[in-house]
């Protein structure tokens, strides 16, 4: 595997983390549920 392509990779998985994470934070922040536990949330 090419350096561009591990590059073009890392980003992309960057880019879909920060995007999934975004939106479970709003789809979170909308349902205001707040009585479960923290932990829950990371995995």
């Amino acid at each position: 595997m090419s350096l561009t392509t591990q590059l073009a990779t890392m980003l992309a998985m960057i880019g879909m983390g920060s995007w999934l994470g975004a939106a479970l934070d709003t789809y979170n922040r909308f349902l205001k549920r707040q009585d479960r536990a923290h932990w829950i949330v990371f995995i």
